[in-house]
């Protein structure tokens, strides 16, 4: 009888590498990891295979060569089990490292320099203005009639940029604007008196 990896899953690690031995040799005979070498440990330790990634089940190697398709090297794990035996086995970088060793030192200074002059997650430094764009956006805005549905695309066509970074841009240097909300215009209701859609 075959238990079903989801539950299998769930025990300790120490249980899951018990079948473990280290001892024997690798056998490196070649083949998909993902496919051939699952149904192998499935049926060695009598479990259901895996799949797709929403069960998060790795197919680790305790000897650490992905060739090997040993069983006894082979077992069960999660991606906590894998990144303890990148640690335990010497072979874990962290993504700078990982830059660095991929692409080099000069190429990985570049793309550094260029990530931090980017001005962080919010916009990518985007939604700084300078004193010339906000001459622009004042004249943009001045152009568009913010109370009529749709100004917020209209703007974000107008100055080449994402709906996300008009509201934005707006909220920051544009505080005073009070926009006009669908919902209000279609039921004029009282509820949406008070609301700003920015």
């Amino acid at each position: 009888m075959f238990q079903n990896i989801d539950d299998y899953i769930k025990l300790p690690r120490e249980k899951r590498r018990e079948h473990l031995d280290l001892n024997e040799e690798c056998i490196m005979i070649g083949g998909s990891t993902s496919v051939q070498y699952k149904g192998l440990l499935a049926h060695f330790l009598k479990t259901t295979i895996p799949h797709g990634f929403k069960n998060k089940v790795y197919l680790c190697h305790a000897c650490n060569k992905h060739g090997c398709s040993n069983p006894k090297h082979l077992y069960w794990g999660t991606p906590r089990d894998n990144h303890i035996d990148q640690v335990e086995s010497g072979t874990w970088m962290n993504l700078n490292t990982r830059t660095r060793a991929k692409y080099g030192d000069e190429k990985f200074n570049e793309l550094r320099s260029k990530s931090s002059s980017s001005g962080g997650k919010r916009g990518g430094g985007q939604n700084k203005l300078s004193v010339e764009q906000l001459k622009e956006w004042e004249n943009a805005i001045s152009s568009i009639d913010v109370e009529v549905f749709g100004w917020v695309q209209t703007l974000a066509k107008k100055m080449n940029r994402s709906h996300t970074q008009v509201r934005r841009i707006v909220k920051k240097y544009f505080p005073q604007i009070q926009t006009f909300q669908r919902a209000q215009r279609e039921s004029n209701s009282p509820l949406y008196s008070d609301s700003v859609l920015l």
